[in-house]
């Protein structure tokens, strides 16, 4: 299969597009829990490269709209 390594030079509101044409994104960060742009190219139906080299193919529970918005909700109803 042939790579094709693009420069991080996309405005954030092009990246969607991007991300709508192409099957693989890497996450660079070497941190235990994805970057914001992985869960965005996630979203878009991108496979995701995360730091230890696995494929990710679905969002974390914990990153689905329905979880995030009973987060939310929550957060507002104890303050």
């Amino acid at each position: 299969m042939p790579v094709r390594v693009l420069e991080r030079k996309f405005k954030y509101h092009e990246l969607p597009i991007l991300f709508n044409k192409i099957k693989y994104f890497i996450d660079r960060y070497s941190i235990k829990s994805l970057s914001k742009t992985a869960l965005e190219a996630l979203a878009c139906g991108c496979k995701v490269v995360n730091y230890k080299g696995e494929i990710v193919e679905k969002l974390p529970n914990y990153h689905k709209p329905e979880f995030v918005a009973e987060s939310y909700l929550r957060l507002i109803e104890e303050s």
